[in-house]
């Protein structure tokens, strides 16, 4: 195991430039931001303009599980590293936030941590749930669906049902908003 990832995220670069005119932040409807963690200096990053596919890789490449994405001269991995839930970015800018909160905290019990990568998950989840716990306070409203618990987050082969929960979260909690959705 002598490379920085299980998964090259590069491999995804192809997917995700057949789904946009161009590779770059312009061609957007809606503004983003993405945020990642620098590798070499430890430091948040926000991207939101220039080169849009490779940032967005960064941004999702859990550490030893997908590759670190190169851009520039230096290597990017997940911004839930240093900041999980970066409401933060747009407090003040916004006049409702929605945030979406997908790393359910539950607890455990021991016989669930089968192998090293669970404790590993287990412990990155420990960090960014009390980092992100504390800034929903800053959301005019969070959607966090319930059920997840049962997925790995490194098993692909639920996507479609973790989508579907997702989903339906997202419905109900925008039918009950008082006053309909904005």
């Amino acid at each position: 195991l002598n490379k920085p990832g299980f998964v090259d995220t590069e491999k995804f670069y192809d997917r995700f430039l057949s789904s946009f005119s161009e590779d770059d932040f312009s061609v957007l409807n809606t503004p983003i931001l993405v945020t990642a963690t620098n590798l070499l200096t430890g430091e948040p990053i926000v991207f939101s303009e220039g080169e849009l596919i490779r940032p967005i890789l960064a941004s999702a490449a859990f550490p030893g599980v997908f590759a670190p994405v190169k851009i520039g001269n230096s290597y990017f991995v997940d911004g839930g590293v240093l900041n999980n839930f970066p409401v933060d970015l747009v407090t003040g800018r916004c006049e409702k936030i929605i945030g979406s909160y997908v790393n359910p905290f539950e607890k455990r019990d021991y016989k669930d941590f089968k192998h090293s990568l669970s404790v590993l998950e287990r412990a990155y989840q420990i960090r960014a749930s009390r980092d992100s716990l504390a800034k929903f306070k800053n959301c005019t409203l969070v959607i966090s669906p319930s059920g997840l618990k049962r997925f790995n987050i490194f098993n692909l082969k639920d996507l479609d049902t973790i989508y579907q929960l997702g989903y339906e979260a997202t419905l109900r909690a925008l039918e009950a908003w008082p006053d309909g959705f904005p």
